[in-house]
């Protein structure tokens, strides 16, 4: 399949179409083994992975794996009654919060008062100070070097990720430009 534009995220993310350049929705192909190469690499390769290099054996032995297993997987689903197949489909029934023991309860509140309120933001930057994970964040390419007002940016950007709120929202509460966030992101995260 060749580069296609298309409006589908959809299509992008499962690999259905790609940008020719870019990074992220790159073509799959690229992470496999050469069409040229494969046929000299097979016997190599199902050797160490202990499999026939036959493709309709393979999935024969497969077929038979999934027959002999299946019946065992449902007696168990079918057991315990949360799970169960119904028309080809796997359903899963609600599951009942279990109840917590008092002690347990106690022991939170206990836990919970000796802790200090403190802004995640201020966590993250005294994790940093102690650890130093922020001078293993990169620039992509390896020769750029970080500006020094950008680590402000990385840490909003970490938060951004970690919290899964958008960069509109992120650049809202950090007072930082979203494309800020959106470059920092994509180059050194």
């Amino acid at each position: 399949m060749s580069s296609v534009h298309c409006g589908s995220w959809g299509a992008l993310r499962a690999g259905d179409v790609w940008v020719a350049s870019g990074r992220r929705y790159t073509n799959p192909d690229t992470y496999l083994i050469p069409k040229d190469r494969w046929p000299t690499l097979r016997p190599e390769i199902c050797q160490q992975l202990d499999v026939p290099e036959d493709a309709a054996l393979r999935l024969e032995q497969r077929g038979r794996e999934v027959a002999e297993l299946f019946p065992r997987v449902d007696r168990l689903v079918t057991r315990r009654g949360q799970v169960h197949i119904d028309n080809g489909h796997v359903i899963l029934s609600h599951l009942a919060a279990e109840e917590r023991p008092e002690s347990v309860l106690q022991l939170e509140d206990r836990v919970t008062a000796r802790l200090p309120l403190i802004d995640l933001p201020d966590l993250r930057i005294e994790v940093d100070q102690w650890t130093g994970f922020s001078q293993h964040l990169q620039h992509l390419n390896g020769r750029e070097p970080r500006r020094h007002d950008s680590l402000p940016v990385l840490y909003a950007a970490l938060l951004a990720q970690g919290c899964n709120f958008g960069f509109a929202r992120m650049a809202q509460m950090a007072e930082i430009p979203a494309d800020r966030l959106a470059w920092c992101t994509t180059w050194y995260l």
